[in-house]
C-alpha cells in the first residue's frame, strides 16, 4: 500500500496503473495547522478554515487524519488563527 500525497489528475491516473493498492492522500495546510485527507479524488485548496477542509475531505468519502499531534509548529492549533 502506498499513499501519494497529492490528488492531482496525474497521480489519480498513475494509481490505476499500479499492480498494488494506492491510497491518494493530501496534507492540507490550514490556518489552524495541517490536516490529511486519505482516499480523496479531488485536490483540497490550502488556507481553508480547518472545518471547511474537513468537510471537503468527508464530502469525497475521505478519511480525515490530524498529523503531528505533539508538534507545536505544524500541529493542530484550534485556539489561534
Amino acid at each position: 500500500m502506498i499513499s501519494i500525497c497529492s490528488a492531482s489528475a496525474s497521480n489519480l491516473s498513475l494509481s490505476s496503473l499500479a499492480p498494488f493498492k494506492v491510497i491518494i492522500g493530501e496534507e492540507i495546510l490550514t490556518p489552524h495547522g495541517e490536516v490529511i485527507g486519505l482516499f480523496i479524488k479531488e485536490k483540497i485548496p490550502v488556507a481553508l478554515p480547518i472545518e471547511e477542509a474537513i468537510s471537503r475531505i468527508k464530502a469525497q468519502g475521505g478519511l480525515v487524519l490530524l498529523p503531528h499531534p505533539f508538534d507545536t509548529i505544524r500541529g493542530l492549533r484550534l485556539d489561534s488563527a
